[in-house]
């Protein structure tokens, strides 16, 4: 947790203190390449991992469908709320965090000729940004995996776990940065309040439900363990782990890829949320991972303003892994 916690804070505390040095370094970049270099250590792990490469042979399709059904329901959940309890959050008058620069005189965005065009008119250049991301996202996962199928060696999992934690640790700290350089983002997040909270309960009933409602429809397994594996919420790590030591190996290989299967997914999709479906919606495919992996990706899709909101989701939900994962596995 320290690893994750600290780094951000530093980014925050730095940036918030010293505005104007910090605004003349390039900490945009380096959370770009921070975040790109991540996703390829994460594919070649994958793809180095002759275990999960094995497991992905026999469960994958399996796995698959969870967690496109999890992350599916998760987002239908969030845009529901989005459009109702949530809807003053994503108004983008509140507190002049709008997207698009406005003139106070005026109902809608001046171009640079003068003409005032409606606030609501799409901006095809922000979709064309946000395809790009998901391109570059897509990317290097997939080459990270590519690289780790022909050239990494299992001795060499260890390695690239290590690296990839100084990476995290890296982006987080340049996210912490661009938090800190948007001084009002923290305030605007007050006009949520506890209800900030009702996002991750939302995730997490949109992908048990569905993972319950899936399982049961085509008889694939017990309704506890579908939950069980829907509880992960991307956390595929520690989802496994637990899963592995109470119930079975098999089911804990099923946890794991299906929420490194939620992970990519988030990785690649959200962008496309934030760009069609809502800033806030793009929130719900990450799951745990906005808390960490997925923070900066919310972040560049969605905009500076939905990084508090992300990062306590995935805190929210990341402490209810464990939780939820025994107390399902505990009804079977």
């Amino acid at each position: 947790m320290g690893a994750i916690v600290l780094p951000l804070i530093a980014g925050f505390l730095l940036s918030y203190h010293r505005v104007k040095a910090i605004q003349r370094l390039p900490y945009s970049t380096v959370t770009d390449v921070s975040l790109l270099f991540l996703l390829f250590v994460m594919g070649a792990r994958i793809g180095g991992d002759a275990e999960v490469v094995k497991q992905a042979a026999q469960i994958g399709q399996v796995a698959t469908v969870l967690a496109l059904v999890c992350v599916a329901a998760s987002i239908l959940v969030v845009f529901v709320l989005e459009r109702t309890v949530l809807s003053k959050y994503s108004d983008s008058s509140v507190s002049g965090m709008a997207d698009l620069p406005t003139d106070d005189s005026s109902d809608g965005v001046v171009s640079d000729s003068g003409v005032t065009a409606p606030e609501s008119q799409p901006d095809s250049r922000e979709g064309s940004a946000h395809n790009s991301l998901t391109v570059r996202l897509l990317g290097a996962v997939a080459a990270g995996i590519v690289i780790g199928l022909l050239l990494v060696h299992p001795i060499h999992l260890d390695i690239l776990s290590r690296i990839t934690t100084w990476i995290l640790g890296l982006l987080l700290f340049g996210v912490g940065l661009e938090l800190g350089e948007s001084g009002k983002i923290m305030s605007d997040l007050k006009v949520l309040g506890l209800q900030v909270l009702l996002l991750p309960a939302g995730i997490a009933a949109g992908s048990i439900l569905a993972a319950v409602l899936l399982v049961h429809l085509l008889d694939l397994m017990p309704h506890n363990e579908a939950a069980a594996l829907a509880s992960g919420f991307g956390w595929y790590s520690l989802s496994a782990v637990i899963i592995t030591e109470i119930h079975s190996s098999a089911l804990g290989a099923m946890a794991f890829l299906t929420n490194v299967i939620r992970e990519l997914i988030a990785i690649v999709i959200t962008p496309a949320i934030a760009d069609r479906v809502g800033k806030l919606s793009s929130v719900a495919p990450g799951g745990a991972t906005t808390m960490d992996v997925t923070l900066a990706v919310v972040g560049r899709a969605a905009g500076r303003k939905y990084i508090p909101v992300a990062f306590i989701s995935g805190l929210a939900l990341t402490a209810l892994v464990p939780v939820l994962v025994r107390l399902f596995l505990a009804l079977g």
